[in-house]
């Protein structure tokens, strides 16, 4: 009624939309500060970045300000809040990216394998300065957060475990140091003993497959002709009693 009074066209059976403005808008729809900067960032990785911090430095270059803290944040022209990079999709970078290659070369993945979550306690990294080995301020602020990230795991391992000292710590690692070389005991002993058992049955098996042999070879008076027919057998059944004399074995 609105269109008709004004003037206006009037769509005369109208269906109910299943998509939002934005999708009927279609190509027409102004891309949103996220999709500039996916876009910024393709058109940054392109240039094959050497590192973290020059790909930080091409895309303040390209008209982007870069905030360090807890998250990078990247605030592009006309935008109000910054967007995370960690909150892009994809390996941490950005967005997804299907030439990874070029990305790993970027030394953008790293920060995937230095925050991800880990088991295992790791060493922290030694930095001195914005300018660490000439690597930047990019590596430095990673740098103090994977060490806080390291240290602090330290602490909740160390809680975990009951130590609160210097002298608990050593006392844990002795006793485990302890435990450690008494388990390594055992096994060699079990190791040792299954050698032998492996052996025994090896003589047991010999001596059963050879026994009506040597049977024969005693009632023929320990004949050479026969010894020269039976030989392998006759030594190989000789070689299991040996091993049994050895044990002490009578039957």
């Amino acid at each position: 009624m609105l269109c008709a009074e004004h003037g206006l066209s009037v769509i005369e059976h109208p269906k109910p939309s299943r998509g939002s403005y934005g999708t009927w808008l279609g190509d027409a729809k102004e891309p949103s500060f996220q999709q500039k900067l996916r876009q910024a960032i393709d058109a940054v990785l392109a240039q094959n970045p050497s590192s973290f911090d020059a790909f930080l430095k091409l895309m303040q270059a390209s008209g982007y300000t870069v905030k360090y803290g807890k998250h990078i944040k990247l605030t592009g022209p006309g935008q109000q809040r910054g967007t995370r990079l960690d909150t892009l999709g994809g390996d941490r970078t950005g967005h997804p990216r299907t030439d990874r290659g070029r990305a790993k070369r970027c030394h953008i993945w790293r920060r995937r394998a230095c925050t991800g979550a880990r088991d295992k306690v790791q060493t922290t990294h030694r930095y001195t300065g914005e300018n660490a080995e000439g690597k930047g301020a990019g590596y430095a602020h990673w740098a103090r957060s994977f060490n806080l990230y390291e240290a602090a795991k330290t602490l909740i391992f160390l809680q975990e475990q009951g130590i609160g000292s210097y002298d608990d710590l050593l006392k844990k690692a002795a006793e485990a140091s302890a435990a450690f070389n008494t388990r390594n005991d055992k096994i060699r002993a079990a190791e040792k003993r299954m050698d032998e058992i492996k052996e025994l049955q090896k003589a047991i098996s010999d001596y059963g497959r050879t026994r009506e042999i040597h049977k024969q070879y005693k009632a023929a008076g320990y004949s050479a002709k026969f010894r020269a027919a039976h030989e392998a057998d006759i030594i190989v059944h000789q070689a299991a009693n040996k091993h049994f004399d050895s044990l002490g074995l009578k039957k």
